[in-house]
């Protein structure tokens, strides 16, 4: 048997079976082999869509990988595994503007995270979903009179 030595071009053999393997980890979503469906949905509080915030879907049972998307516009869309998921939302309320950085004029969002824990909390939610296959899964949330004035807490840096 010959070794290769530095500088060998290598053989066509070769060059197929690295294109067959990137193909390979390509068709399977790279290395970790998890399957993972779309959900799409829209997300209101009192029915007026969610200006901006964060959808997290975790494992019912906490078990197993977790997934999240950005809403916008009361809408969102996510990659998430299949499965029975606790659903937590947070959802962002702009109350200023921040100085960032070094340089004059580079500002920020000041928000605040708007929704009480039985929807912001994971380990609190009472929000669940059922994911399989494609899916669209809203959420018309809706705020007791007791929690429509409740304070609310920085968000901290915004996106």
């Amino acid at each position: 048997m010959q070794i290769p030595k530095w500088g060998h071009t290598p053989s066509m053999a070769g060059l197929r079976c690295i294109l067959l393997f990137a193909l390979g980890l390509a068709m399977t979503g790279g290395c970790s082999g998890r399957a993972t469906t779309t959900v799409t949905g829209k997300v209101t509080v009192d029915t007026a869509p969610v200006e901006k915030g964060i959808i997290h879907f975790q494992a019912a049972d906490g078990a197993g990988p977790t997934a999240e998307a950005e809403i916008s516009d009361g809408v969102y869309t996510a990659d998430v595994p299949p499965g029975n998921k606790k659903v937590s939302i947070q959802a962002f309320k702009k109350v200023g503007e921040r100085h960032v950085g070094r340089h004059e004029g580079q500002m920020a969002d000041e928000t605040v995270q708007t929704l009480p824990k039985r929807f912001s909390d994971p380990n609190a939610t009472e929000l669940r979903g059922d994911i399989t296959g494609s899916t669209t899964l809203d959420f018309a949330l809706e705020l007791r009179a007791n929690e429509k004035n409740l304070p609310v807490k920085p968000a901290g840096r915004s996106k």
